[in-house]
């Protein structure tokens, strides 16, 4: 081999190995500036979300760890301030009392969360109301959403002014919080029937009261929708004491009450089983001498025809009419629909 071909190929093993090191170097650089691009990315999203915070339960115990059976650090009360540090899936890591620790998620509510739901109230209240009368106890919460910001529970017999429904949730005018939701399924509506008078609180009659009417009321009738197969589950919306012996008479100043001998069961109105309204309606109806159904009133009502049907069918109920010492007499009698959807 000549001296001149052993140059040469001295030459191109130098050039290769120039642009092997070339691409490493490339390489270095170009992930070097990757992880410093990165580096104020990520300062900046943890510094995104600190965020302000206000406790909304009554007790909230501060936790070392994210766990309900983890140690205390500190116990927080409704109103204490704290600052959000990190989001844990369904607990926060947060700041209060110079102390750092987690919080379940829906025991704070964000100022900027508190800000959109002011904004959010200012349109919703100025919707008109209808009442509604909590069924079970419900938490309150201030956003229509689970696991949202918590803010105590109303408790059977409640009455609240509703202004909106925001998908499975009622949106009411709270004291406390100018505007908070409840689960829809919690609560039966009061609305206006045009079959009685309108239904509006005074100072007589409290939105609380409306729920007494349904203690005296022996077992409801249900009734369910007809999914998928039209069978019945219709039992008597009251039960009619022993029948007294023939030739029996009435002593001293007794009177026996108005017995239910024939019904006719409600429809369940098809646009209520679209919506899949479920709940009960009260009705007051009133028993002549005969025995039939004088006047129906609705005190407590459901949406989508569901009072409507009930009062309807109602009407058309035969009773074995009350009796006193002289003999038939007038009464007035409650009963209670329960309208529910079969799975």
């Amino acid at each position: 081999m000549s001296d001149r071909e052993a140059l040469s190929g001295r030459a191109a093993i130098f050039r290769a190995w120039r642009r092997a090191l070339f691409v490493v170097l490339g390489t270095v650089a170009l992930v070097a500036a990757i992880l410093l691009a990165g580096r104020p990315v990520r300062a900046s999203r943890q510094t995104a979300e600190k965020s302000p915070a206000v406790v909304t339960v009554p007790a909230a115990p501060l936790k070392r760890e994210p766990g309900a059976r983890a140690e205390s650090v500190v116990d927080l009360k409704r109103g204490d301030e704290v600052t959000v540090l990190a989001d844990r899936g369904a607990w926060v890591e947060v700041r209060a009392k110079s102390a750092i620790g987690y919080l379940r998620a829906e025991q704070i509510e964000r100022d900027q969360e508190r800000e959109a739901r002011e904004e959010r109230a200012k349109k919703i209240l100025s919707f008109p109301a209808v009442y509604g009368v909590v069924a079970e106890e419900t938490p309150v919460l201030l956003a229509p959403f689970p696991f949202a910001p918590q803010a105590g529970t109303l408790s059977k017999g409640t009455g609240i002014q509703i202004h909106a429904v925001d998908h499975a949730y009622f949106a009411f005018q709270d004291k406390a919080n100018g505007v908070a939701f409840v689960a829809s399924a919690d609560v039966d509506l009061v609305p206006p029937d045009p079959k009685s008078p309108e239904i509006v609180a005074d100072k007589s009659a409290s939105l609380r009261r409306l729920s007494t009417l349904d203690l005296p009321t022996p077992e409801p009738t249900a009734i369910s929708a007809p999914l998928p197969a039209p069978e019945t589950n219709a039992a008597a919306g009251e039960r009619p004491p022993a029948p007294a012996p023939p030739g029996a008479a009435v002593t001293g100043g007794s009177v026996e009450p108005a017995v239910l001998v024939s019904k006719v069961d409600p429809e369940y109105p098809d646009a209520a089983v679209r919506a899949r309204v479920e709940g009960s309606v009260v009705l007051e109806i009133g028993v002549d001498e005969k025995g039939n159904v004088t006047d129906v009133q609705v005190t407590r009502g459901l949406p989508f025809g569901l009072s409507e049907a009930a009062a309807q069918a109602v009407r058309q109920w035969k009773y074995r009419p009350a009796r006193g010492p002289d003999g038939a007499i007038s009464s007035r009698k409650t009963v209670r629909i329960l309208f529910n959807l079969r799975s």
